[in-house]
This record gives C-alpha cells, sequence and structure tokens, in this order.
C-alpha cells in the first residue's frame, strides 16, 4: 500500500503507512476468531448453568456483544479493535485525527452491508480501487487504516550519545513533549530518503518555528543545527532527570 501524506495544523508534513490489505484481512480474521470464543463461552455457561430466562433475552445476551463489537472496541481503543491492535493497525480521520464516535458508527453502519451482507467482496473491491486503503463506510466517514510504528522510546530519539560534561544550550527544551522530540527526529531520519533538499529546509524551518514559539525563544542557528541541538539538550536534560 501507499503511504498517507498529512499536513499538521503548522504545515508539517507526516507520512503515514496505509495498512495492507492482508493486514486488515488478519485483523478480521482474528477478530471473528475472539467472537467465535466469545460464542462458545456463553454456550458452555447456558450449558452448564440452569439460568431462569427467556429464550429471547438469552438471544440478545449473546448477540448483542457480537453485534456492537466493531463499533464498540474502536471507540474504547481510539480507532483499534483487539484484531486491529494485534496487527498494529488503527482506523484515522484522513487528516490524522481520531475518527470521533460519529466516524467509527457509520463506518460501522455500512460495514455491515459491505462487509456482512456481501461476504467482504464490496470492501475489498473498494480497498483495491480507491488507492488510499477506503472501503465504503470509509469514504463516507473520512477515515482510513493506518499502520502503526513502533513507539518511540527516548533511547530510540538519541540522535547521538551526550558527554556527561554536556551543557545544553536551551533549558527551555523542557517544555517538549516526547511527541516534539519524536517529530524532531522523523524529519532528521528523513534527510535525503523521502524529500529532496528544498523540501527537508521547509520541513525543518516550520517545525523551528514552531518549537521556538513553544519554549519562547528565538535562536540564530540554521533548522537543522537547531533541531539537532534541541535534541541533544532534551536527551541530557531528560537523562538527567531519570
Amino acid at each position: 500500500m501507499a503511504d498517507l501524506r498529512i499536513e499538521t495544523a503548522q504545515n508539517i508534513g507526516i507520512d503515514y503507512t496505509i495498512a495492507t490489505i492482508s493486514d486488515r484481512i488478519l485483523a478480521t480474521i482474528l477478530d471473528g476468531l475472539i467472537m467465535i470464543g466469545y460464542l462458545v463461552f456463553m454456550g458452555l455457561l447456558f450449558s452448564t448453568y440452569t439460568l431462569q430466562i427467556t429464550t429471547g433475552l438469552m438471544v440478545i445476551l449473546i448477540m448483542f456483544p457480537l453485534f456492537i463489537y466493531h463499533p464498540f472496541f474502536e471507540i474504547m481503543l481510539q480507532g483499534q479493535s483487539p484484531g486491529k491492535k494485534i496487527m498494529n493497525t488503527r482506523v484515522m480521520k484522513a487528516d490524522g485525527t481520531e475518527a470521533g464516535i460519529g466516524g467509527y458508527l457509520l463506518r460501522w453502519l455500512l460495514g455491515i452491508i459491505e462487509i456482512q451482507a456481501f461476504t467482504g467482496s464490496i470492501a475489498l473491491i473498494t480497498i483495491i480501487v480507491s488507492g488510499k486503503g477506503q472501503r465504503l463506510g470509509d469514504m463516507a466517514a473520512g477515515t482510513t487504516v493506518v499502520k502503526l510504528k513502533k513507539e518511540m522510546s527516548l533511547h530510540d530519539t538519541m540522535l547521538t550519545a551526550v558527554e556527561e560534561n554536556y551543557k545544553p544550550l536551551f533549558h527551555q527544551v523542557e517544555r517538549l513533549s516526547d511527541r516534539d522530540i519524536n517529530m524532531i527526529k522523523n524529519i532528521i531520519d528523513r534527510t535525503g530518503r523521502h524529500y529532496d533538499w528544498n523540501t527537508y529546509e521547509k520541513l525543518a524551518s516550520e517545525l523551528k518555528s514552531v518549537l521556538e514559539q513553544k519554549m519562547d525563544i528565538r535562536s540564530e542557528l540554521q533548522p537543522f543545527a537547531f533541531l539537532a541541538t534541541v535534541l541533544k539538550d532534551y536527551n541530557h536534560l531528560a537523562g538527567r532527570l531519570n
């Protein structure tokens, strides 16, 4: 699958990898196995214990959780069902924000038709044709399913080892979040790989402006040097606190 390019509010581009068809099929199979396991458990429960309930109520207790399985988990887990979580995929809006309750419900309702009623054939064809990993429910809700990258730890954001006697230039980096630092690392890692040099300079310059506002400073350093220094300062101060 192709990458999905998302522009943040600061006009900084972030690439997400659209989940492959196999990722989505495997997630669906895993969710199906979980639901089958639930049916087996409930069957054993009702066969083992004599419960004074009507057949209608029994059907509701068994089938209703299966009926709301996907919207329930996607709402509770911010776009992930158990199957998607195992496959490390997530539903999100095309602008990078969370789909929201309305989005999850809309794609679920249309999924009843394109997935369940037509055994997934319509969804499969639409995903292939759309080019953005979208089935009809995704198109209506403005969502897609992306492959999540492994979350970066502080160790992962290290650009270079920081010597013990290192003196940070910007103590204001303590105002930044791990997400800010990961974005710096993301841009530095993409140098010469995903963008031409002019695009890279623009991204680095825009991120520098955003970080300067957050840190309430103004630096004469060139964008790349500034980002590298902020990353080193952050790692030094975070390491000292740890």
